[in-house]
């Protein structure tokens, strides 16, 4: 009753108050009550831990709009986090209506708040705003632990910056997105944090619609014709999701080749253009495989001998961790125990020979991995990150992508496809989160296999698991090899041509002959990218190579007798969309 909620209140404003938990849920608390509650809680120095779920805080969110000044739990709540002498570390606010305004404020709250761990927004409607808020505030804020953002309807939109945020904190290890409609956008840029990842993050997906698409999720750097994502850009950084767009555009330009930002322009609110020129720059400390000092100059079995250093002819945990260590790899012992379980086939404890072989390659490509994700963008001449200004509002980049065959890729190591398994045990369907995964990521045999196994297990079909892996694969070489040992019926490999088309001997190394192509159906757009990845490729070899251009066109194209429709015949070759047919190509 009010006494009894006026003599808590009281008691929570007293210096010698000793609560360190309060449980208040279920307990009828409207936004007018939460506000003295928090404003009762802004003078104790003790209480951790906060319950108000369950309650009624976010009814009163329509009086913002008649009454500008009123202040809703929501934004009661935020202003609490925010306030310096905040102790809070564990807070539950789930089965509310907070939503609108309050959302984005207490999502905006989060950025500044340095000692909240456990936050519980679960059933609530933080909606597209709310959670683009949230997940802002995630790029910088570095204590929180467990967010819980299940049902609040939360768009592919904000599923995209909250998967942008999580590439910068290091922090949080829990994040519970159940039942919001994510869309295939969302679900692709969740999964490219399993598959790219140094660490495990725990994402709760169960429920998700990763089936439908959003016109406003209009930035997608996965296309897989490479297309949509080029062009020019005017970007909003007080914007949520146009903010992450830009940081996405940073990191392509600067892991993926062919993909470079050609100008960027920072109009502030006089007029007054600056024009920004980046360059890529990877930070030290990074071991350079390619250098005379690599430790990987040494045979496996000089290096072998190195780190057996009792001459015992294996090598056990403690061995195995020093080199680790010495390489910069695998901060956690119980990691580097995993791996070597993982590769000690006999299972005797240590590691011989024979095993080791398969762990120089496996730490070789961790190595590689940890390179290609030193890599950053900064104005030209300098050495520091450049970050885009927070609160510009009219920035221009224009980005080029050009398709190409690329040496220096994103490795899907054992660790990435750990990850990503598990974060389809918490999906329901799982052969769309590694359809959603596959799109993005180069594969080599060993992963892929794996993951061909889990589709036909899903699919019931060989062909049909095929068809979702070899696109993924980092070569012809790896391609030819996944399916000479997985595909060995003949009537298997038939329906597989059928399926795939054109596709399938590009994919295989066999570009070479002649193309009828029509840019509309997925299997010829498939074939028609790979055709000009590898003109691209050697289009540009021949070029530093120094030799006679023998093109048709004198472009140092490779295709001949080009047909195409609507006008495409002077464009070039990788510009065509996918409306237009290519009736003829050599």
């Amino acid at each position: 009753d009010e006494r009894a909620s006026d003599a808590l209140l009281e008691y929570l404003r007293l210096p010698s108050c000793a609560l360190v938990s309060l449980v208040m849920s279920k307990s009828d608390i409207d936004d007018d009550e939460c506000c003295n509650l928090l404003d009762a809680l802004a003078h104790n120095r003790n209480l951790t831990s906060l319950d108000l779920s369950h309650n009624l805080i976010g009814t009163n969110e329509v009086m913002n709009v008649v009454q500008p000044d009123y202040t809703t739990g929501g934004e009661a709540v935020a202003e609490s986090l925010e306030h310096p002498n905040c102790k809070l570390r564990a807070l539950n606010l789930s089965w509310n209506l907070i939503r609108l305004e309050s959302a984005v404020a207490l999502g905006e709250a989060l950025a500044g708040n340095t000692r909240l761990t456990e936050l519980n927004l679960a059933y609530n409607a933080f909606g597209k705003e709310g959670g683009e808020a949230v997940g802002k505030a995630l790029y910088e804020n570095r204590t929180l632990k467990l967010l819980d953002l299940s049902n609040n309807n939360l768009t592919p939109r904000a599923a995209f910056v909250i998967a942008v945020a999580l590439r910068a904190n290091e922090g949080l290890n829990r994040l519970e997105l159940n039942g919001n409609p994510l869309g295939e956008y969302g679900g692709k840029a969740l999964m490219t944090i399993a598959s790219t990842a140094r660490r495990r993050l725990d994402i709760g997906l169960k429920a998700c619609n990763f089936t439908f698409h959003d016109d406003e999720c209009w930035f997608n750097p996965a296309d897989p014709e490479g297309g949509e994502a080029a062009g020019v850009y005017r970007l909003d950084m007080t914007d949520a999701y146009e903010f992450a767009v830009m940081l996405d555009i940073l990191q392509l330009a600067a892991r993926e080749e062919g993909f470079r930002v050609v100008s960027l322009v920072n109009t502030n609110q006089y007029g007054e253009k600056e024009t920004i020129e980046l360059e890529r720059r990877r930070a030290e400390g990074i071991i350079d495989l390619r250098s005379e000092e690599s430790p990987f100059k040494e045979t496996p079995e000089e290096m072998f001998r190195s780190i057996d250093a009792d001459g015992s002819g294996h090598i056990d945990l403690e061995e195995l961790k020093q080199k680790f260590h010495e390489l910069g790899l695998k901060d956690s012992d119980a990691e580097i125990k995993r791996i070597m379980e993982y590769y000690d086939k006999d299972q005797s404890g240590e590691i011989e020979i024979d095993e080791f072989n398969d762990i120089v390659v496996f730490m070789e490509q961790e190595i590689k991995e940890k390179s290609r994700s030193s890599l950053y963008m900064a104005r030209k001449g300098e050495a520091e990150k450049w970050q885009p200004p927070p609160l510009a509002k009219n920035i221009r980049v224009k980005i080029r992508y050009d398709l190409t065959q690329s040496q220096d890729y994103d490795v899907f190591t054992y660790a990435h496809r750990l990850n990503v398994m598990h974060l389809c045990e918490s999906a329901d369907d799982r052969a769309k989160m590694i359809e959603l995964t596959l799109g993005q990521v180069r594969l080599q045999t060993d992963e892929a296999e794996e993951l061909f196994f889990e589709l036909r297990r899903e699919y019931g079909s060989v062909e049909r698991a095929m068809e979702q892996v070899l696109p993924s694969m980092a070569g012809p070489h790896y391609a030819r090899l996944l399916l000479a040992t997985n595909v060995r019926d003949p009537t298997a490999r038939r329906l597989l041509r059928q399926r795939m088309g054109a596709a399938l001997p590009v994919l295989l190394g066999i570009t070479g002959g002649h193309y009828r192509l029509d840019l509309s159906k997925t299997t010829d757009r498939l074939a028609f990218r790979k055709v000009v990845e590898v003109n691209n490729m050697e289009k540009k070899n021949n070029r530093e190579s120094g030799r006679y251009d023998t093109s048709q066109h004198g472009n140092w194209d490779n295709f001949r007798f080009r047909c195409p429709r609507r006008g495409a015949a002077r464009r070039p070759v990788a510009t065509w969309k996918r409306r237009w047919l290519l009736r003829r190509c050599v």
